[in-house]
């Protein structure tokens, strides 16, 4: 069960994701990683992951910042900000960023697990009955039809909506039958439908993968999100846990920080276009929110 507790301990913010703070200037304690109970070995080799990712354009570059114990123990650029002018990653390039309540989410649901109330090996049924009796879609070569359905070697669990394995996927991010069949993005479906009809919706839905099998970017954190909301709640302000409202007086604070455009992130296209969104951030940053709403709303700082 070490996993269960890295994951709740640890704070990794990154691939794709932030850079305003150098090393030097940062305002969070550094630490080597042995002293927080974590491996450098083992630290180097999401190192290595990264880069093999990059060398197969599946990225142009990343920035990866991990926390343990409130302490910062790997802050690493990888690959291009600017691949077709050379210009290399650093920690301090500017991204832009969209799917912010995520990383609420998150934090609202490791303050769950800490509390015994959510547990990492639940199955999503234990919470909506609908999902108990998945099926995993069998697609023609071209995958453009859908021939069969055959049930999920296992139940989705809580673990596979936190890590994007759960086979529900945004329908925008592919052009298969069954990306046909899901809502766009989480934008789309939060504007037409209710918390309720999306359940409903996506429990219809054969899974693209099998639970645990693949990781595919899309509607674990929404589900898990409802997931939150559904547990019973002790106190009337206890529907925010801690994580929703983190730092709101600085809100302004990473627009003024990141209007650079020399440290601005070339963007890639994907299916279905760029994103082009008007928010922008930094690994700093993102490491301050994600301990902002850890640390009971103290933007470290």
């Amino acid at each position: 069960m070490q996993l269960h507790r890295t994951v709740g301990a640890a704070i990794v913010i990154g691939i794709l994701f932030v850079p305003s703070m150098t090393w030097a200037q940062d305002p969070i304690a550094r630490a080597r990683p042995e002293e927080v109970g974590m491996s450098s070995e083992r630290l180097a080799l999401i190192g290595k992951a990264v880069n093999a990712e990059i060398a197969r354009e599946q990225l142009p570059g990343a920035v990866l910042a991990i926390s343990r114990r409130g302490k910062l123990v790997f802050f690493e650029a990888f690959g291009h900000q600017d691949k077709a002018a050379g210009v290399p990653m650093t920690t301090d390039s500017i991204f832009s960023v969209a799917s912010m309540t995520k990383p609420m989410v998150a934090v609202a649901a490791l303050t769950l697990y800490e509390q015994g109330r959510l547990l990492m090996d639940d199955p999503l049924s234990k919470y909506f009955s609908k999902f108990a009796d998945m099926k995993v879609a069998v697609m023609d070569a071209k995958k453009e039809n859908i021939v069969d359905k055959v049930p999920a070697a296992r139940a989705i669990t809580i673990q596979d909506l936190f890590r994007h394995t759960s086979g529900l996927i945004y329908g925008g991010r592919g052009t298969t039958a069954v990306h046909k069949l899901y809502p766009s993005s989480s934008s789309a479906a939060a504007t037409t439908m209710s918390g309720a009809e999306f359940l409903d919706r996506l429990s219809t839905m054969p899974l693209l993968h099998q639970p645990g099998m693949v990781w595919d970017y899309g509607f674990g954190l929404d589900v898990l999100a409802l997931v939150v909301e559904s547990r019973p709640h002790p106190g009337s302000q206890d529907r925010r846990i801690h994580a929703v409202e983190p730092a709101r007086a600085r809100r302004q604070e990473p627009h003024r920080e990141c209007r650079s455009n020399a440290r601005r992130l070339r963007l890639w296209p994907w299916v279905g276009g760029s994103y082009h969104g008007r928010h922008r951030a930094h690994a700093g940053l993102g490491r301050r929110f994600l301990l902002a709403g850890r640390n009971r709303h103290q933007l470290v700082g």
